[in-house]
């Protein structure tokens, strides 16, 4: 049997379920947040724009009280970028970032707010977020202009 007929007996065989397999697939393509583009292409700039975390990082681990609560923080880790959360303006000018920040003692989030002047970051806003427990559940202000 030739390659030409036994597709032709493949398909005729199993066209069943392989139909609505692909349309279902086209779907579920279709369907898919317009935004999915711009979160990556966001993700990936800030994953090139790392000075701004650590610049945070570092005001974080000098917070007294930050210290008391989580420890010495550890430094980020390739995949915490990717793991939190980038929001960049339209112009490309200010960042927002919510990133998982761990301690000796614990973990929480960092939240950064920073705005470009020329080619430099300039942190406007640092705040660490501690969730648990939930009687520790309070924002810790790291830098506010």
């Amino acid at each position: 049997m030739d390659q030409r007929t036994r597709a032709t007996k493949d398909w005729k065989r199993h066209w069943k379920w392989i139909l609505p397999v692909t349309v279902l697939c086209l779907v579920l393509l279709y369907s898919l947040p317009k935004e999915i583009g711009t979160n990556v292409l966001h993700i990936a700039a800030g994953n090139a724009d790392k000075e701004v975390c650590d610049k945070a990082l570092v005001l974080a681990n000098k917070n007294a009280r930050v210290r008391e609560q989580l420890g010495a923080l550890e430094p980020l880790g390739a995949l915490a970028i990717f793991e939190g959360h980038v929001r960049y303006s339209k112009a490309k000018d200010s960042v927002f970032m919510a990133l998982t920040i761990k301690g000796a003692k614990g973990k929480g989030k960092l939240d950064v707010l920073a705005y470009k002047t020329d080619t430099l970051w300039a942190l406007q806003k640092v705040a660490v977020r501690l969730k648990e427990p939930k009687f520790r559940k309070e924002t810790i202000s790291v830098l506010e202009k």
